[in-house]
């Protein structure tokens, strides 16, 4: 997706069966991917996020892989929203 500002947070699913996903910013693969798995009993649902970008035009690109944790049961990637930051 596109977007304009200076930092973005995806928010989703974190569960035991969550799965992984590669990020894409500005076109390059981000080192940090998605990892959406979470052990029992924890709350999450930030699954990436990044800070410090210039402020303006960017696009973001989730591609979802076909493997995740070994703990999980599953490979789930839900992703529910991106909240988008601008500069000060």
């Amino acid at each position: 997706f596109a977007f304009t500002g200076a930092a973005v947070s995806i928010l989703g699913v974190c569960s035991q069966q969550g799965g992984r996903a590669d990020v894409w910013l500005d076109g390059t693969r981000m080192e940090r991917g998605i990892d959406a798995w979470i052990p029992e009993r924890t709350n999450d649902n930030a699954l990436w996020h990044t800070y410090g970008l210039k402020q303006g035009p960017h696009t973001l690109r989730i591609v979802v892989r076909d493997d995740a944790d070994p703990r999980s049961k599953g490979k789930q990637v839900a992703i529910a929203e991106a909240i988008v930051y601008r500069a000060r």
